[in-house]
């Protein structure tokens, strides 16, 4: 592994991310009325799109660090 291999953490972050999806669906189904509504449009769905916004960056990170070795590493 190199120092600067990001993906055991991208897809921990991933996991993390769909785990709290599947809960909060779980919970909506016992909590559902308009607290909870605004809870899950405030919070986790804010919340879903920072954390793909945030796995795209770490992709192109990646990639730009895969590449930077590539050319680091010829000749």
């Amino acid at each position: 592994m190199k120092i600067w291999d990001l993906a055991g953490g991208m897809a921990r972050i991933d996991l993390a991310a769909k785990t709290l999806t599947a809960e909060t669906a779980t919970v909506s189904q016992l909590w559902s009325d308009e607290a909870n509504r605004a809870f899950v449009d405030r919070y986790i769905k804010s919340g879903q799109t920072r954390v793909r916004n945030l796995l795209d960056a770490l992709r192109r990170l990646s990639e730009v660090l895969a590449e930077a070795e590539r050319q680091c590493s010829q000749p």
